[in-house]
């Protein structure tokens, strides 16, 4: 669906609209397609991130790079 940054469809203080204007450097009254679906897709996959890595404990994590901590739950 498309839409023009700033209309009522698609305000700068939607996340959609963040990113349009800050990501893709659109401006107010251009056209922009919306990408909700890959928005949400990524703050679901941080989400399950955080909550995985949230239960591990402190003692298995001591030391080592968030990297490494991260490999781990993927």
């Amino acid at each position: 669906m498309k839409c023009k940054l700033g209309e009522p469809g698609l305000p700068l203080d939607l996340v959609e609209g963040h990113v349009a204007h800050k990501v893709y450097h659109k401006n107010v009254g251009d056209s922009v397609c919306r990408r909700i679906t890959p928005i949400a897709c990524i703050l679901i996959w941080g989400w399950d991130l955080r909550f995985r890595t949230r239960g591990a404990n402190n003692k298995q994590s001591e030391g080592r790079s968030t990297e490494a901590i991260l490999r781990q739950c993927i």
